[in-house]
C-alpha cells in the first residue's frame, strides 16, 4: 500500500513539475518584448517592468 502511494504522489509532483515548467515557457513567450508589431514604448515599459521586478530584494524594498 505504501508503494502505491508513493508511486501515486511522485506521478503528482511529476505532473506538478511539468505544469510549472510549461506555464513558465509560456509566461516567457507571452512576455516577448522584441516581436513584431510592438510600440517602442510598450517594449520599453516591459523591459522597465522586468527590471524593476528582478532587482526587487526579498523584503520588496529597492
Amino acid at each position: 500500500m505504501a508503494m502505491v502511494l508513493m508511486i501515486i504522489g511522485a506521478a503528482v509532483m511529476l505532473a506538478m513539475f511539468c505544469a510549472l515548467a510549461w506555464w513558465t515557457r509560456k509566461s516567457e513567450r507571452d512576455i516577448s518584448y522584441d516581436k513584431p508589431g510592438i510600440s517602442e514604448e510598450q517594449a520599453n515599459a516591459l523591459r522597465f517592468g522586468i527590471a524593476v521586478s528582478v532587482n526587487q530584494s526579498v523584503t520588496g524594498g529597492l
